[in-house]
């Protein structure tokens, strides 16, 4: 996520202009991406485990190759295997998502939650989506789980389609 932000969008989001970059583009993910089914399905605990109330943090890699990680508040999609992260288009992490990798795919990703010693990692691929349906979906279930986030014109949504769970939450 240098100066906080007026009206974050998570925990910690801070406006990055960094790069002079601009807000960041939707990707077209949806014609990338195989259907919406879910590669994984979380286990009762694990499920439980992100619908609690907790902070995560996301981890990309720049194009330099140094890790990017920044704390977020994210919502599970259980339907479609997904993670569901609310951000400004300006933000680093909505930049870099939407630039995607060398060949202008999605670019991998990872969400790590702590409760103490337990500990949950969703891995995967992470789109943006500027669609307003989407970002509405994305801001009812945030205050589902945290609180009513108020209005944000340059808000977009990050997709983390999760094809790999580690951690010691079975």
């Amino acid at each position: 996520m240098s100066a906080v932000a007026a009206e974050p969008d998570g925990p910690g989001e801070r406006e990055e202009r960094g790069d002079g970059d601009g807000p960041a583009e939707p990707d077209r993910s949806d014609e990338r991406e195989a259907p919406d089914a879910p590669r994984v399905t979380l286990s009762a605990a694990q499920l439980e485990f992100v619908t609690v109330r907790h902070l995560a943090t996301l981890s990309t890699v720049r194009p330099s190759g140094v890790p990017h990680v920044v704390p977020v508040a994210f919502t599970w999609d259980a339907d479609r295997g997904r993670a569901r992260i609310t951000t400004r288009s300006t933000s680093v992490k909505a930049r870099r998502v939407a630039r995607g990798g060398p060949d202008g795919g999605p670019i991998a990703a990872a969400l790590c939650q702590v409760d103490g010693r337990r500990w949950l990692t969703l891995e995967g691929t992470i789109t943006l989506s500027a669609d307003p349906a989407d970002v509405a979906e994305a801001v009812e279930r945030y205050a589902d789980r945290y609180r009513v986030l108020g209005e944000q014109p340059l808000r977009v949504v990050l997709h983390l389609r999760v094809d790999r769970v580690l951690g010691t939450v079975r």
